[in-house]
C-alpha cells in the first residue's frame, strides 16, 4: 500500500474498551489513517467452516463492534489477497482509495501558501512598492500605459533621451502589474479591507463627486515640500468648497522623501496646481549659528532649481562653525568620531550643563557601533559627564535640533556612499515623480538637512583617500565656503597619540585632489525598497 501512497498501520489498538471475559483489547488487521477506515483480511468466507473454533463466530463481534462504534470496516478475504489481479475487487479498492488521497493532497496544497523563493520575494516587493507609488502619484493603469506610448514616441525623436529597451522592459513589467493590480483590489473587495493609498484615492473621489461637502474654510499643510500627487488631488478637491483657503507650510530645501511619493515640483509650481498665491518666506533661523546658515545656505543654491531664500541667523553664536575632519585609510571614522566627542567632553565638562550631540549617517550602517551593546565601541550612557549622546540616520534627524552634529563618514568609492549612487530599480521611475535635472540634487538636500540640525558646530568625518563630490566642493579653494579643516594623524612613538592638524582649504584640496577620483561614477546595483520598505537604509 505504501506503493500507493496509501499510509497504514498494522493491528493499531481499536479506539474503544472492547475487552471482557469473553474477549481481549480488539486490534483489527490494518487502519488507514486518511480515510479513517479499519480493514479486516478474514481467513474464510461466511459460508465455510470455522478454521479454527470461534472463528465464525468472532467475525460477527468485530462487525457488531463496528457498528456500535459507528467506525468503518472494509473486509477482505485472504484468497482475494493472494490472487489479486489488476481490475480485481482488492485492487480497484486500493487504487480508488489513492486516488482519493492524491485529490485530497492537492486540494490542500492549494490551500496552503507555498513558501516564496527569494527571487519571488524580490518580485513581489516590487510590484507592491510600484503599485504604492502609483497609488501616490495619482497613476492608474491606463495612465501608466499613456506614460509609456509617450516615452515611445519621445524615443523615436531622440534616441538618447529614453532608449527602446527601456520602454520595452517598462511594457514587459506593466503586463504583469495589471492584472496583480486589479487581483489586488478584488481581494481587498472581497475582505472588506483596503489599504492607506486606497483610502486617499478613494477620498479624492468622494469630494469630488459631491457625497462630501467639507465644512472646512481653512486648511493648514506642514511639511508641504513631502506632498504627493494624490494628496495634492484631495487638497485641490477641498478647495472647490466657496471661500475655502489653503495655507502651506514648507521648505523645498529639505525636500528628501521622493522615495515615498514625495513630489517636489508640487511647492515649486504652487500657483500651478492651487491657482493664484502670496508667498511669505520665512528667511531667520533661531537654531544655527551665522556660519553653519552660511555654508548651508551656499551649498543648497549650487542647485539653480531650488527656490531662493536668504536665510540668516537670528542671533550671532560665537565659535559656530562647520568643519571637515579628514582621515585616511590608516584613520578609522569610528576613531575620529570618537575623538570630536572626547575634544567636545573636555570643552563642556566643567559648564555644569550637558550638550546634545547627534551622530548622524547617511546609512544606519554609519552609525551602527555605537547603538549594539555587543560592540566594543558601543556608547554607555555614562560614557560622557558633560554630553547626551545620540545617533540617527538624518532622514530620522529631519525636524530635530541638537547643540553639536557629528557627520559620521562622508566618502565615495564604497558600497555606501554619500552622496548615495545606488540606484532603485529603474522600472519604479515609471510611477515615481519625475527625476530632477540637477545631479544628486536630493542628496544634496539631504547634507543640508544634516548640517542644519546644529546649533553650534557641524564636524564633518571625511575621507580623504576616497573624497566625495561633497568634499571636494567645501573645501575648493575658489568656493564661498567658510569651512575649516583638520586633519587626523596617529603617531606611534613609544605610545599611541592622536594628532590633529589644522589645513587651509588649498591644503586639503591639494591633499584630496592627489588620491584616485572615483566620484561622480553612477552604480549600476540597485537598493531593494521592498515590501513597502521604503527606509531600508534610511531608517
Amino acid at each position: 500500500m505504501h506503493d500507493l501512497g496509501i499510509r497504514y498501520e498494522y493491528e493499531k489498538v481499536y479506539p474503544f474498551p472492547t475487552a471482557d471475559e469473553a474477549h481481549s483489547q480488539y486490534h483489527p488487521d490494518f487502519y488507514l489513517p486518511k480515510t479513517d477506515t479499519w480493514v479486516e483480511i478474514w481467513a474464510a468466507e461466511d459460508s465455510e467452516p470455522d478454521p479454527f473454533p470461534g472463528y465464525q463466530a468472532g467475525k460477527i463481534w468485530k462487525r457488531k463492534t463496528h457498528l456500535e462504534h459507528n467506525t468503518k470496516l472494509k473486509e477482505f478475504v485472504a484468497k482475494e489477497i493472494d490472487q489479486t489481479r489488476p481490475g480485481d475487487n482488492v485492487c480497484e479498492w486500493l487504487f480508488r482509495i489513492s486516488e482519493e488521497i492524491k485529490k485530497e493532497k492537492k486540494e490542500e496544497d492549494r490551500k496552503i501558501p507555498k513558501a516564496l523563493s527569494d527571487t519571488q520575494k524580490e518580485f513581489a516587493g516590487l510590484l507592491r512598492t510600484f503599485q504604492v507609488h502609483a497609488y501616490n502619484n495619482d497613476l492608474s493603469t491606463y495612465d501608466l500605459e499613456e506614460k509609456i506610448s509617450l516615452e515611445s514616441i519621445n524615443e523615436l525623436s531622440d534616441h538618447s533621451l529614453h532608449p527602446q529597451e527601456s520602454v520595452f522592459k517598462e511594457k514587459l513589467f506593466l503586463e504583469l502589474y495589471g492584472p496583480a493590480e486589479a487581483k489586488w483590489r478584488e481581494m481587498m473587495k472581497k475582505n472588506g479591507e483596503t489599504d492607506f493609498e486606497m483610502m486617499m484615492r478613494q477620498a479624492a473621489e468622494i469630494i469630488e463627486s459631491g457625497k462630501w461637502t467639507s465644512p472646512y474654510r481653512l486648511i493648514m499643510v506642514d511639511e508641504f515640500q513631502d506632498t504627493s500627487q494624490l494628496r495634492a488631488r484631495i487638497l485641490k478637491a477641498l478647495l472647490r468648497t466657496d471661500k475655502t483657503r489653503l495655507v502651506a507650510v514648507g521648505d523645498d530645501w529639505q525636500s528628501i522623501y521622493r522615495f515615498t511619493g514625495a513630489d517636489i515640483s508640487i511647492m515649486k509650481n504652487f500657483s500651478d496646481h492651487f491657482g493664484g498665491s502670496e508667498v511669505l518666506k520665512l528667511e531667520q533661523t533661531f537654531r544655527c549659528s551665522p556660519e553653519i546658515c552660511d555654508v548651508s545656505k551656499n551649498f543648497i543654491l549650487k542647485n539653480p532649481s531650488q527656490l531662493p531664500k536668504n536665510v540668516d541667523s537670528a542671533f550671532p553664536l560665537r565659535d559656530g562653525s562647520v568643519f571637515l575632519l579628514l582621515v585616511d585609510q590608516n584613520m578609522s571614522a569610528i576613531t575620529a568620531i570618537k575623538d570630536e566627542l572626547d575634544r567636545l567632553e573636555r570643552l563642556h565638562l566643567n559648564l555644569g550643563e550637558k550638550k546634545t550631540v547627534a551622530i548622524l549617517g547617511r546609512f544606519k550602517s554609519d552609525f551602527s557601533p555605537f547603538i549594539n551593546p555587543d560592540d566594543p565601541d558601543y556608547i554607555q550612557p555614562s560614557t560622557y559627564l558633560a554630553l547626551d549622546v545620540s545617533c540617527s540616520t538624518i532622514h530620522k534627524s529631519k525636524g530635530m535640533e541638537f547643540d553639536y552634529i557629528i557627520l559620521a563618514r562622508m566618502q565615495q568609492d564604497c558600497s555606501l556612499e554619500f552622496p548615495c549612487q545606488i540606484q532603485d530599480d529603474p522600472i519604479l521611475d515609471l510611477a515615481m515623480p519625475e527625476k530632477e535635472g540637477y545631479e544628486f540634487a536630493e542628496e544634496r538636500r539631504l547634507l543640508y538637512v544634516a548640517l542644519t540640525r546644529a546649533r553650534f558646530s557641524v564636524m564633518i568625518v571625511a575621507s580623504s583617500d576616497s573624497p566625495s563630490i561633497f568634499t571636494k566642493e567645501l573645501v575648493d579653494p575658489t568656493s564661498e565656503y567658510s569651512v575649516k579643516v583638520e586633519k587626523l594623524d596617529a603617531s606611534n612613538n613609544g605610545e599611541m597619540k592622536i594628532i590633529r592638524k589644522g589645513l587651509s582649504k588649498a591644503e586639503a584640496f591639494s591633499l584630496i585632489e592627489s588620491a584616485p577620483i572615483r566620484a561622480g561614477k553612477r552604480r549600476k546595483t540597485y537598493r531593494k525598497r521592498y515590501n513597502h520598505g521604503y527606509l531600508e537604509q534610511q531608517t
